[in-house]
């Protein structure tokens, strides 16, 4: 190979090493399993996650909701 090609040619374990990289800070960012509701706007996570799911508490009235809150109940709640 001549001087130019090489200078020309990427070098592609670099550009490998970059990629690899990227995935890996990508793969931390995201998070398992569906996106929360947006109900969730209107409520505070208490308590600890158990198997993603956690106590909810009303910013707006104090209203909480024990033992694994879904969202419907949240929903009916705020009247959605």
């Amino acid at each position: 190979m001549t001087e130019v090609a090489e200078l020309l040619m990427p070098n592609t374990e670099d550009i490998q090493d970059k990629d690899d990289a990227n995935d890996a800070e990508t793969s931390k960012k995201r998070k398992s399993g569906r996106p929360k509701n947006d109900v969730w706007n209107f409520f505070i996570e208490i308590g600890a996650q158990v198997q993603g799911h956690c106590d909810a508490k009303c910013k707006e009235c104090d209203w909480e909701k024990k033992a694994n809150a879904k969202s419907e109940e949240l929903e009916t709640h705020i009247g959605f």
